[in-house]
């Protein structure tokens, strides 16, 4: 088991060069966010474009896009239609090609048509993808749709998350982090992130990393989104993927340190940690 430490995530990021447009840094494509959970759409693309990313395209339904284009001018919609699958899929399936990355799950739902085009789409996407959330409650019942793609899955589950993969209790999650994660990355070909106290990586392979950073401040709504979206980022932007997810576990907990220090671990936020990434990303 590796430690993650601030000088080896420094390695990863590079100047950019001098001659560069938002195409340079990728496209994110982003299924997230609900009418009863619009914040998780805002909060997870706000991260993304925080954390570097060229351009954020999100798959919302038509009565989300107000509320997060005004909170969001940089991002722009692909109109998702209510109970109309087919033209659903066709627009999505037309996004594909200009993305870099896909992130699906975050503030979604858990519908009988968000799992039906959750599942069309992880089995049609072939570029990086990012399970969060309802993306992961989506497959749960059949895990075996993450060894039919044909590029990298990162899934970042919570323990409940993680229970209902392996049907095992959060409290046996819990228990087995380390042999939960490696396992489950080992038979499913993912990078398994799971999240909580010391949050574990396991590589496709079964290597294993720890965060130790983070604080019990972070424990609220909205950190996972901040989480999703950045990691989904630093893919988009073309780093390694098992880079993309030690980075973002590691920024993305110093950012909640940060927090905890300014605003105590009573009253900070996600959106404190988001507010905090230029500090943390100037000292890289």
């Amino acid at each position: 088991m590796e430690i993650l430490n601030f000088e080896e995530i420094k390695k990863v990021f590079k100047p950019r060069e001098k001659d560069t447009h938002k195409g340079s840094f990728g496209t994110l494509l982003s299924f997230c966010g609900s009418k009863t959970m619009p914040g998780a759409a805002i909060l997870s693309a706000k991260a993304a474009i925080y954390s570097g990313v060229g351009l954020v395209n999100l798959i919302a339904a038509k009565d989300l896009i107000p509320i997060v284009a005004s909170c969001l001018p940089e991002v722009i919609f692909t109109s998702f239609l209510n109970n109309q699958t087919d033209k659903n899929l066709s627009n999505i399936f037309r996004s594909f090609e200009k993305s870099t990355s896909f992130l699906i799950g975050c503030g979604l739902g858990q519908n009988k048509t968000i799992k039906t085009i959750t599942y069309e789409m992880i089995k049609k996407y072939e570029k990086p993808l990012v399970l969060d959330a309802d993306g992961i409650n989506a497959i749960s019942e059949n895990t075996n749709i993450l060894k039919v793609r044909k590029n990298v899955t990162i899934l970042t589950p919570h323990p409940g998350e993680m229970a209902k993969l392996i049907n095992k209790s959060p409290a046996f999650v819990n228990n087995n982090r380390i042999s939960c994660a490696k396992s489950f990355s080992l038979e499913n070909n993912v990078i398994t992130v799971l999240k909580g106290s010391e949050t574990i990586i396991s590589s496709q392979d079964g290597e294993i990393f720890k965060c130790t950073l983070g604080n019990p401040g972070m424990a609220t709504a909205g950190c996972g989104d901040v989480l999703a979206g950045m990691l989904a980022s630093f893919l988009s932007q073309g780093f390694d993927p098992l880079e993309a997810a030690k980075s973002a576990v590691f920024l993305h907990s110093l950012s909640g340190d940060i927090c905890s220090r300014k605003f105590s671990q009573i009253s900070m936020c996600a959106s404190h940690i988001i507010d905090t990434l230029p500090e943390v990303f100037s000292l890289l």
